[in-house]
C-alpha cells in the first residue's frame, strides 16, 4: 500500500508576503455596507463617519461599522477599509484629536490604528493582541492635550498621538472604565467603582492611587453608573446609563438639566447635546438654543459648520450663527448606493451580475433579517425585508411569518430580471427586480407546492430549503430538508414534482449545495446531521419519469493512494472547468471525475511531492474547505475558515499553491463564506464574516476571437498603478510586448482570457515612458491581434 504523508504545506506552497501585498493593493476591492451613519467626526479637511448595517429583523445595528469620509470642498466622497491602509475592519469608535491632527480608529477586537493621513497610519495592537484581556469592549474615547484615553471594560489605555505609542496602560486597573477627563488639575474617570480622582504625576498605573469620590443621586439614583464625562465652564457635566445628563460644582454637589439625551460633546466652546428630536447647544449653564434637526451624534471642525448623523438618512450638513436658532442645510442625505448588510451566506455570479444572500442556519436558524442583494453595473439592488414581509403575509393570509435566512440565489435563465430565492423556513421566493427594489411574485410554501414541512403546528415556517439551481431545461431544483422528498423540482411548465433517496430523507441529513454538470447529474454535499457525504442523483434528462433514475451516496472513500478519508463535514461542491466535481471538507478538498467514484466510495485527494526527499504529502490537508470556485485558467480557489484563500494552480503539470490571508493581503478575514467569479474580468468576489471583498487575480474565460481586446489602465501611470491588465484574448494565447523600435520588452502566455504586464522588461527593470506594442497570438498561431499600451512617468 502506498502511503502519503499528510503535512501543511511547508515546502510547495508560495506564500504571498506582505511586501508583495503591497504591491497587489490595487487588485484588493471591499463592498461593505453603509446604511446608517452612527458617528461622526470632523476634521479640517474631511468629515469622518461610521456606518453600520441592521441585521437583525428587530432593527438593531451589528456591532461594528465601515468607515466613510466625505470632503465638502470637493464634495467626494471615499471608503477608507484594509485596501486603502486599515489594519482591519468593524469599527466600533473614532475620535479626531486635533492637538495631534489624529484620527483615532477602534476595532470591535480592540485593535487601534492612528490615521493621520492617507498614507500615514500607525496600527497599536497591543489591546487587541492581549490574551490576558477577553472583553475588549470599548466604551469611549476622550482626548486631554495629546492624549487619547481609551475606556473599556477591561480598564484602560493612555495613547501618546504625538509619538504615536502606549503612553500609560491602565488595564490593571481591571475595572470597566467608561470615561476620562481632565478637570481641577485632577485626573478623573468614571468607573463600575464609581467615580475614581487622581494625581496625573502620580503612577496612574497604580490602582490605589485612584480615589474614589463621593457623589450622590439622591435617593432615587444610587445604582446610576457614570457612562461620559465632560468639563464645561469649570463645571463637570456628566451622562449616566438611563441617558440623563447631570451636573457636578467643585464640592460634586450634583442636579438634573436633562432627562434623557442621545450624545454631547463640546464643539466650538459650546456644550451641544443632541436628543431625540432636536439639538440644544448651550453657551453657558443659563443660556441655549434649539435647532429642530433629528440626529444621532453631532462634530464640527470650524465654528457654524456642523455634522450630524441620521442613521438611514446619512449625514447632514448644516451650517448656524452662535446663539441663533436659525440653521441652513448645507449638505442631505450624505449615504452611499452599498450592500444593505453585511451578512454574506452564498454568492452566485451569473449573467453579469453578482447575487448575494445573508442568511444562516444552525441546528435551527439565526433569524437573519432577509437579505438578498444584487450587484449590476456598479450598482446594488438590496430586498426591504419588511416590505417583503408585509407581502408574504398578504399572499398566504398567514400573519407571524417573516422574510428570514435567505440562503441560495438564482437568477431565471428566461428572464434576467427574474430570481428565485431559498429560505431556511418559509419556502422560495420568486421575485421581479424593479428599479430600486425586488417585487414578490409568489412565495412558494407550504400547500402550493411539493415543498414539505418539518413542523405540524407551524408548518410556514419550517420549510427548510438551502441549495438551488436550474439545469439546462429551465427546471428548478432545491434541496429540502428534514422533508421525506429531499429534491423538490419546480418545472419549466410551473408544475412541481419531488424526489425521494432513503440516504437522506427526512432528519437523517441534511443537503446544503446543489449543483447540475455538465453531464446533467445533480450533485450536493451533506455537511451535518446524522449522515454527512456526497449525494449524486441522476435523472437521465427526464424530470418526471423516475424508474430510470439513480442515485448515490458517501461518506467515506478510498484515494488515489489507497488510503482512506472522512470528514466530519462536507461543505460545498464545484464542478470544474474539465467536467472534475470538487468538494470541500473539513480536512482538505477531494475531487472526483464521474459520479459513479461516489458509487464507488473512491476520491481523488491533491498530492505533492517534497523534491528533496520524493515524499509525498496531501496538500491542505486538515484545512477547512468552506467554498469553492473555478477561474477561467481552470485555476481552484478555496474559502476557509481561518486560513483565508487558496489557490491551487496544475496547468503545467505540477503543483503551485499560493496563500492570501490578513497578514499578506487586503482580505477582509480569514473566515470566508463564500466564493464566486466574474469570468468576464476575472474579478473573484470573497464572502467573509467580516463583509464582502474582491481579488483581480482570477484568470477570465479566454474568448473565441480577439475583437474585444481591451487594455486598463491605459495610459498606465506605474508610480500609481504598477500593473496593465490585457483582457479579451484567446485562452493560453502568447504575448509579447515591444517598444515601438521592436524590441522585445516582456513576453508570457495568458492565463484564460487574459495577461497582467507589471510595467518592467525582460530584466525585471521598469521601463521607460513611451509607447508599447502587445502582440497576442493563439496557441495554433493562426489568430492574433495588436494593440497599444501608454506608460507615462
Amino acid at each position: 500500500m502506498k502511503t502519503y504523508k499528510s503535512i501543511l504545506l511547508v515546502l510547495v506552497v508560495f506564500f504571498v508576503f506582505s511586501t508583495n501585498a503591497i504591491a497587489q493593493s490595487n487588485k484588493w476591492k471591499s463592498y461593505r455596507s453603509y446604511q446608517n451613519a452612527v458617528s461622526v467626526e470632523a476634521t479640517p479637511n474631511n468629515v469622518f463617519a461610521i456606518y453600520k448595517s441592521a441585521t437583525n429583523r428587530d432593527g438593531s445595528l451589528e456591532e461594528g461599522g465601515s468607515l466613510l469620509s466625505y470632503s465638502p470642498e470637493y464634495n467626494e466622497v471615499k471608503t477608507i477599509s484594509v485596501e486603502n491602509g486599515l489594519n482591519d475592519c468593524n469599527i466600533v469608535k473614532i475620535g479626531y484629536n486635533s492637538v495631534a491632527k489624529c484620527l483615532v480608529i477602534i476595532y470591535e477586537n480592540g485593535n487601534i490604528d492612528l490615521y493621520y493621513g492617507e498614507n500615514d497610519i500607525v496600527n497599536i495592537a497591543d489591546l487587541k493582541d492581549s490574551p490576558a484581556v477577553t472583553n475588549k469592549t470599548i466604551n469611549n474615547i476622550d482626548f486631554v492635550n495629546d492624549y487619547a484615553y481609551i475606556a473599556g471594560n477591561f480598564g484602560a489605555l493612555v495613547l501618546d498621538l504625538t509619538r504615536s505609542e502606549v503612553k500609560i496602560d491602565l488595564k490593571s486597573l481591571n475595572k470597566k472604565v467608561t470615561s476620562f477627563c481632565s478637570w481641577q488639575g485632577y485626573m478623573y474617570a468614571s468607573s463600575e467603582l464609581g467615580l475614581l480622582k487622581a494625581n496625573p504625576k502620580s503612577n496612574m498605573q497604580d490602582i490605589e492611587n485612584w480615589k474614589k469620590q463621593s457623589i450622590s443621586f439622591g435617593t432615587s439614583g444610587q445604582d446610576k453608573q457614570i457612562k461620559q464625562l465632560i468639563v464645561f465652564n469649570d463645571n463637570l457635566i456628566f451622562a449616566t446609563d438611563d441617558n440623563a445628563i447631570w451636573i457636578a460644582d467643585k464640592n460634586l454637589s450634583v442636579k438634573k438639566i436633562h432627562d434623557s439625551h442621545k450624545s454631547m460633546k463640546l464643539l466650538n466652546g459650546e456644550l451641544v447635546i443632541v436628543k431625540n428630536n432636536n439639538i440644544l447647544f448651550y453657551s453657558d449653564l443659563n443660556n441655549f438654543t434649539t435647532i429642530d434637526i433629528k440626529g444621532e451624534t453631532i462634530a464640527s471642525e470650524k465654528n457654524g459648520e456642523y455634522w450630524l448623523t441620521a442613521l438611514e438618512n446619512g449625514i447632514i450638513g448644516f451650517s448656524k450663527s452662535k446663539n441663533s436658532s436659525e440653521y441652513t442645510i448645507t449638505t442631505e442625505n450624505l449615504t452611499l448606493n452599498s450592500p444593505i448588510r453585511n451578512s454574506i451566506f452564498a454568492l452566485n455570479y451569473s449573467n453579469n451580475k453578482l447575487l448575494v444572500t445573508g442568511g444562516n442556519r444552525k441546528s435551527d436558524r439565526y433569524s437573519v433579517a432577509g437579505t438578498f442583494m444584487v450587484y449590476e453595473n456598479n450598482k446594488w439592488y438590496n430586498l426591504d425585508y419588511k416590505a417583503m414581509t408585509t407581502a408574504i403575509r398578504e399572499q398566504t393570509g398567514v400573519n407571524n411569518i417573516n422574510c428570514l435566512d435567505l440562503m441560495s440565489a438564482v437568477v431565471d435563465p428566461r428572464n434576467t430580471d427574474h430570481y428565485f430565492v431559498s429560505s431556511f423556513g418559509e419556502g422560495v421566493y420568486e421575485l421581479s427586480k424593479t428599479n430600486t427594489d425586488f417585487e414578490l411574485i409568489k412565495l412558494h410554501t407550504y400547500g402550493n407546492s411539493s415543498l414539505e414541512s418539518s413542523s405540524s403546528s407551524r408548518p410556514y415556517q419550517f420549510i427548510r430549503i438551502d441549495g438551488i439551481t436550474f439545469d439546462s431545461k429551465n427546471n428548478l431544483y432545491m434541496t429540502n430538508l428534514e422533508a421525506t422528498n429531499t429534491i423538490s423540482v419546480l418545472k419549466n411548465d410551473n408544475t412541481w414534482t419531488s424526489y425521494y433517496n432513503p440516504e437522506v430523507s427526512g432528519t437523517t441529513a441534511w443537503t446544503n449545495q446543489l449543483i447540475i454538470t455538465k453531464n446533467n447529474v445533480l450533485w450536493g454535499n451533506v455537511y451535518r446531521h446524522n449522515k454527512v457525504g456526497i449525494y449524486v442523483y441522476g435523472n437521465n434528462g427526464t424530470v418526471d419519469n423516475t424508474s430510470d433514475d439513480g442515485y448515490y451516496f458517501a461518506s467515506s472513500f478510498t484515494d488515489q493512494a489507497n488510503n482512506s478519508f472522512s470528514s466530519s463535514a462536507y461543505n460545498c461542491v464545484t464542478e470544474d472547468l474539465n467536467g472534475n466535481v470538487w468538494v470541500g471538507t473539513n480536512d482538505g478538498p477531494i475531487y472526483f471525475t464521474s459520479a459513479t467514484q461516489v458509487r464507488d466510495k473512491f476520491c481523488y485527494r491533491i498530492v505533492g511531492t517534497n523534491s528533496d526527499t520524493q515524499l509525498g504529502y496531501y496538500a491542505l490537508d486538515g484545512v477547512k474547505i468552506t467554498a469553492i470556485a473555478v477561474d477561467g485558467a481552470n485555476r481552484k480557489w478555496f474559502g476557509t475558515t481561518g486560513s483565508g484563500i487558496y489557490m491551487l494552480d496544475q496547468s503545467d503539470g505540477g503543483l503551485s499553491i499560493i496563500n492570501y490571508n490578513t497578514m499578506n493581503s487586503s482580505i477582509l478575514s480569514d473566515n470566508v463564506t463564500a466564493l464566486a467569479i466574474n469570468n468576464n474580468n476575472g474579478e473573484l468576489f470573497i464572502g467573509t464574516d467580516k463583509g464582502l471583498c474582491s481579488f483581480r487575480g482570477a484568470a477570465m474565460d479566454g474568448k473565441s476571437n480577439y475583437s474585444d481586446i481591451t487594455v486598463s489602465p491605459n495610459p498606465v501611470y506605474p508610480l500609481r498603478n504598477s500593473e496593465v491588465t490585457i483582457s479579451g484574448l484567446k485562452s493560453n494565447s502568447t504575448v509579447k510586448i515591444t517598444d515601438v523600435a521592436g524590441n522585445l520588452i516582456k513576453e508570457g502566455t495568458s492565463i484564460g482570457g487574459q495577461y497582467i504586464w507589471n510595467c518592467t522588461d525582460v530584466n525585471r527593470e521598469p521601463v521607460k515612458a513611451g509607447i508599447y506594442l502587445v502582440f497576442a497570438v493563439d496557441s495554433e498561431g493562426s489568430d492574433g491581434a495588436v494593440t497599444k499600451i501608454m506608460v507615462i512617468r
